[in-house]
C-alpha cells in the first residue's frame, strides 16, 4: 500500500487522535484537513533516484517516559508526490491502526503551511485576526460543503470572532462565485454582530476550487 493509497483508505476524523498524540495536546485540525485534502488530490510521481519504499517501524525509545511511537523512513525532506508514490512496509511488530500510521508520516504531520502573515495576525489579534483558506475539492460544486465543514467541525476560525469582518473570496472566471457558494458567506456574516463587507476576486489558477480570506476586527 502507497501513502497516496493509505490516504484514501482512511477518513481524517480517523487521524485526529493521533495527531493530537504527536503533538502533545489539541492541533489547529483546520490546517490539517486542509493540508490532507490537498494531498489526497496531488498525483503521486518517483523518480529514478528515488527510494521506492518507506518502512514503518516502532521508533526507539531515547528516554524515560517518552511515549511510545511510530518512525517513517526514510520520508523526510522528500516532495509530497514521492511520498505519495512510495510502498509503505510496515514492520511486523508495527500493530497500529491506519490513522495512526498516515499520522507519523512527515508529509501529512509536519508539513502543515502555516504563512508568515497569517502568525503575524494572530499576534495582534487584539486589533484584528486574518484566516486565509483554499478549498481541496476539485469540484466547483463542493467546494463551499468543504469550506463550511472546515468552518462547522474542524474550528477553522480558532481564535475570537471580533465583531466585524471583511470577506474575500477568490475563485476562476470559469467558476464564479455562485447561488451554491452564498451559504458559506452567510453563515460567516451570522457569526459578526457589527459589519461586514464581501469582496469577489478572480484568478484563473483556482480552476475549481476556492479561496477564502476573513479578517475578523474592531472598530
Amino acid at each position: 500500500m502507497t501513502f497516496y493509497e493509505l490516504l484514501h483508505s482512511v477518513t481524517f476524523d480517523e487521524i485526529i487522535p493521533f495527531l493530537e498524540k504527536k503533538n502533545g495536546g489539541p492541533v489547529s485540525l483546520a490546517l490539517y484537513k486542509t493540508h490532507y485534502d490537498m494531498l489526497r488530490l496531488l498525483t503521486p510521481r518517483i523518480g529514478e533516484g528515488d527510494s521506492k519504499t518507506a518502512s514503518i517501524t516502532n521508533a526507539k525509545l531515547d528516554y524515560d517516559g517518552e511515549e511510545p511511537h511510530l518512525d517513517a523512513y526514510p520520508l523526510e525532506g522528500d516532495f509530497w508526490e514521492v511520498c505519495l508514490a512510495k510502498e509503505l512496509v510496515i514492520a511486523p511488530d508495527v500493530n497500529a491502526s491506519l490513522g495512526e500510521i498516515a499520522a507519523c508520516i512527515p508529509a501529512l504531520s509536519e508539513s502543515v503551511p502555516i504563512s508568515l502573515n497569517f502568525l503575524c495576525n494572530l499576534f495582534y489579534a487584539n486589533h484584528y485576526i486574518q484566516y486565509s483558506y483554499q478549498t481541496y475539492t476539485g469540484n466547483a460544486a463542493k467546494r463551499s460543503e468543504w469550506m463550511l465543514e472546515l468552518i462547522k467541525k474542524y474550528d477553522a476560525f480558532c481564535g475570537p470572532i471580533r465583531p466585524n469582518a471583511v470577506i474575500l473570496v477568490t475563485v476562476s472566471p470559469e467558476h464564479p462565485f455562485c447561488d451554491s457558494d452564498r451559504p458559506l458567506t452567510d453563515k460567516i456574516e451570522r457569526m459578526c454582530s457589527g459589519r461586514t463587507a464581501l469582496l469577489l476576486k478572480y484568478d484563473d489558477r483556482l480552476d475549481e476550487e476556492l479561496r477564502l480570506d476573513v479578517a475578523f476586527y474592531e472598530l
